[in-house]
């Protein structure tokens, strides 16, 4: 499998520097890198607190065209910098009735619409889409969060998520305001049956046209029932700030890079690791405005093609 530490732009002239060996065996640090002591293996998170059984059928409708991942670079997910931690150590992203349950205080109104609660929200990027900010867009994007950055082969993993283009407003795809009529109020869960309003045929189309071409579908959602398991699936973090990428770097697993960064307006001010079950991750830290697919070619995240590795 080819290494995952980044290429320099200006490799350093210094005779004292050492470049990576990218036939090292996998596991192994860089010999310029501060490595934190071993870790013993993960162990699997604690059960969710509150679960939501299994995601409703989707409904009937044509065959559905096959998913357009040759088009896609990667899904991202925001989340504050601060939660990091905990979602490392559960092993997942949650939606927020994994966490809060029946009865828990949803802030935003959204969340009682029948997805926002329920699901974990992702957003696609197009092999194409360079313009993309490292930042991200929508909820999520701003400079205390991290940009949880994950394989998008995931969606072909299993089939409990739905999309959209656009931003539905906390509505799951393929329901429509007029679907809330009737629903009883407080639990979000007794929302679930709108899971059933998408057939697979328009959720694929809508994923595609999301990835297709150059120009990026800021607002575009991927709506994942439940949870998001990090195993296989996370294959880097963008973070666009100092204290982001140093609260990052404080989970016991991690590890700071000691090797000098390509510089620039677009290039790394920081690049470091954690570990996630036997995975080593790539953190690295931008400029809030840089290009999200620049970052992820640089921090050994995506490949030549711009899909994540």
């Amino acid at each position: 499998m080819p290494s995952r530490i980044p290429k320099l732009s200006n490799p350093p002239t210094s005779p004292s520097y050492r470049p990576p060996n990218p036939n090292a065996p996998r596991g192994t640090h860089p010999t310029n890198t501060v490595a934190p002591q071993r870790q013993p293996p993960q162990a699997p998170g604690p059960a969710p607190r509150f679960p939501q059984g299994p995601v409703p059928p989707m409904a009937q409708g044509n065959a559905a065209p096959p998913l357009r991942l040759d088009n896609t670079a990667a899904l991202t997910h925001g989340i504050p910098s601060s939660h990091v931690g905990t979602a490392l150590a559960n092993g997942r992203l949650s939606s927020a009735y994994h966490r809060e349950g029946p009865n828990g205080r949803y802030s935003r109104q959204s969340d009682m619409r029948g997805g926002g609660a329920l699901g974990v929200y992702t957003r696609a990027q197009g092999t194409q889409q360079d313009s993309w900010q490292a930042q991200g867009y929508g909820v999520g994007s701003n400079p205390n969060t991290v940009q949880m950055v994950l394989n998008p082969t995931l969606l072909q993993n299993n089939n409990r998520w739905r999309a959209s283009t656009t931003d539905n407003d906390g509505r799951v795809p393929g329901s429509i305001p007029a679907d809330q009529n009737g629903l009883p109020p407080g639990n979000p869960l007794h929302r679930a049956s709108l899971w059933s309003k998408q057939n697979e045929a328009a959720r694929n189309n809508d994923f595609n046209r999301t990835v297709n071409g150059p120009n990026p579908s800021y607002n575009n959602e991927q709506l994942h029932w439940q949870h998001i398991p990090l195993q296989n699936n996370l294959r880097g973090m963008v973070t666009t700030s100092q204290n982001s990428f140093d609260t990052v770097m404080q989970q016991p697993s991690a590890w700071r890079s000691g090797l000098p960064l390509p510089s620039g307006p677009n290039g790394l001010q920081g690049l470091g690791y954690v570990n996630v079950g036997t995975q080593r991750v790539p953190v690295v830290q931008v400029a809030p405005d840089s290009s999200q697919a620049s970052a992820l070619r640089q921090g050994g995240i995506s490949g030549p093609d711009g899909k994540v590795r």
